[in-house]
């Protein structure tokens, strides 16, 4: 029985040990990121983000810039429609 309750106790101080190393590693990621986000501009994170996706490869020709679509975009691109609306799907 005496064995029993050191194994249980040794699974707790176990237990409380990993929840320390998670609570210590998400509070110096967040800190981190919080560092980040006082020192960087939105612009400079949206480009950082966008650059591995524009330097696919070297060889690559560089990619055409495409202008906004237009107001008439849509009606220019499809057929008009035909018959009555198809009835909406319920909403949560």
């Amino acid at each position: 029985m005496l064995n029993h309750s050191r194994l249980a106790l040794r699974h707790v101080v176990t237990s409380l040990k990993v929840v320390a190393v998670v609570t210590v590693l998400g509070t110096v990621v967040m800190a981190a990121e919080r560092h980040l986000a006082t020192q960087i501009s939105p612009e400079e994170i949206i480009a950082t983000d966008l650059a591995p996706a524009r330097m696919s490869s070297p060889t690559a020709a560089p990619a055409a810039v495409t202008p906004q679509p237009s107001t008439e975009y849509f009606p220019s691109q499809f057929d008009e429609t035909k018959g009555e609306a198809a009835e909406q799907a319920p909403t949560f």
